[in-house]
């Protein structure tokens, strides 16, 4: 997998390979929704992958930290988040279909929460 240059921390990748793993996770500063120019070589592969291998599909799981009282603003930053990274796989031919969008604010049911959308291709 593509690792982002240098000094850069706008995209982590995890190690793991196998399909369903959470391969890569897209760091944004709070309140950003759009994507970072580092982001797009790991996008680049993702969609390079989808586009070999029809039967995959990407889930996107979006997070963005806030306070309990602004559950309702996390959600619409971390939906914005989400459509734009959508938008993008679709850019480079990924059909929207097989993209699996979730928008999860500041709630989450394993650990603290980052800015960041998670993406996991999984087979269909």
């Amino acid at each position: 997998a593509p690792t982002a240059p240098a000094g850069s921390a706008a995209v982590e990748n995890a190690t793991a390979s196998t399909v369903g793993s959470a391969e890569t996770a897209l760091k944004f500063k709070p309140g950003v929704t759009e994507l970072a120019g580092g982001d797009q070589p790991a996008l680049d592969a993702i969609a390079a992958r989808m586009r070999a291998s029809p039967e995959l599909r990407v889930e996107l799981i979006s997070h963005a930290v806030g306070p309990a009282d602004q559950a309702m603003e996390a959600r619409r930053v971390s939906l914005a988040r989400a459509v734009a990274v959508r938008a993008y796989l679709v850019d480079k031919g990924v059909q929207g279909v097989r993209i699996i969008v979730r928008a999860l604010g500041n709630q989450t049911d394993k650990g603290p929460i980052a800015d960041q959308v998670d993406l996991q291709v999984v087979s269909q």
